[in-house]
């Protein structure tokens, strides 16, 4: 049997240049197709027998679930051609393989030419302060996840880009509902924001896609219903403005679930409740103007 990757090896091969041996997927998959693909690749190797020149193997599957994914395989594949070729005729959906001296997947899985996307732009209409550095540091954000912390689908999150986008609107609704913003205001501004939300944030759209679309379904909801309890609000900004994307589709539940109770007065500490207001009026009863009797 070929030998297979230790947990601290497979670690350091996401971190660190290596040699390497890449296999090739380029049709468009769902996630099912291509677990089926990789699940074919892991048994065939671990049948293999190593040899004097054994290298990691990566999948890269340009098209899965409408991404472009870097998967390391368990175990080693020797780089003899005549292994290889065999080895792409065997697995269906396999297109050619390459040999390369160095691999490094932060390069390859996020390119530069992607971060050029996300500049980021405060959603018009929204409060902006110039003199706020918090909003306007262009590089203030939290550490990327580790990319084997995160499900495949959300990997497209572990980098700084992303983690920029999400540190930048977590900032904004941290200060939600907008002090003086009305509440038609505050719902034209949603509507704004939700419409150009993929032309905004590139990288939150497309986890908002694989999280079922929770992220702009919180939005959309404040927009109608802005004033709520500050706590189940900030739980969930405080998550996205950390990047804490694993967390993002339960928080996100939980504030909905608050919205359609009714969760959120904007006049409850004004309001009286009937007991009181009945109580006020006893109280009174004999401090109202009598009426004067006129013959």
């Amino acid at each position: 049997m070929t030998t297979k990757l230790t947990g601290e090896q497979n670690n350091e091969l996401y971190h660190a240049k290596h040699e390497a041996i890449l296999l090739y997927v380029g049709k468009s998959l769902s996630i099912k197709e291509g677990a089926a693909i990789n699940r074919a690749i892991v048994e065939y190797l671990a049948t293999l027998e190593d040899t004097d020149d054994m290298r990691p193997v990566w999948m890269r599957f340009s098209d899965i679930g409408a991404a472009n994914v870097y998967y390391l395989q368990p175990h080693l594949a020797s780089t003899d051609k005549a292994s290889l070729s065999a080895l792409v005729l065997a697995i269906d959906g396999v297109e050619r393989f390459s040999v390369v001296s160095s691999f490094d997947f932060k390069t390859r899985q996020f390119p530069t030419k992607a971060t050029k996307k996300s500049s980021f732009k405060l959603p018009a209409g929204l409060p902006a302060n110039p003199n706020n550095k918090r909003i306007t540091k262009k590089l203030e954000f939290y550490p990327p996840p580790d990319a084997n912390c995160l499900p495949i689908k959300l990997r497209v999150f572990a980098c700084e880009e992303a983690m920029r986008e999400a540190y930048k609107l977590g900032d904004i609704y941290d200060r939600w509902p907008f002090f003086g913003f009305d509440h038609n205001d505050l719902r034209v501004t949603t509507e704004k924001l939700v419409a150009e939300f993929a032309e905004r944030y590139p990288y939150l759209a497309e986890v908002d896609r694989v999280l079922d679309g929770k992220l702009t379904e919180v939005i959309r909801e404040l927009g109608k219903h802005p004033y709520q309890k500050p706590f189940e609000l900030r739980r969930f900004w405080m998550s996205v403005h950390r990047g804490g994307v694993k967390s993002w589709k339960e928080l996100a539940e939980e504030l909905l679930c608050e919205i359609a109770r009714g969760g959120g007065n904007r006049f409850k500490h004004y309001g009286e409740t009937k007991e009181s207001t009945t109580a006020t009026a006893y109280l009174n009863r004999d401090a109202r103007p009598k009426a004067i009797a006129h013959r």
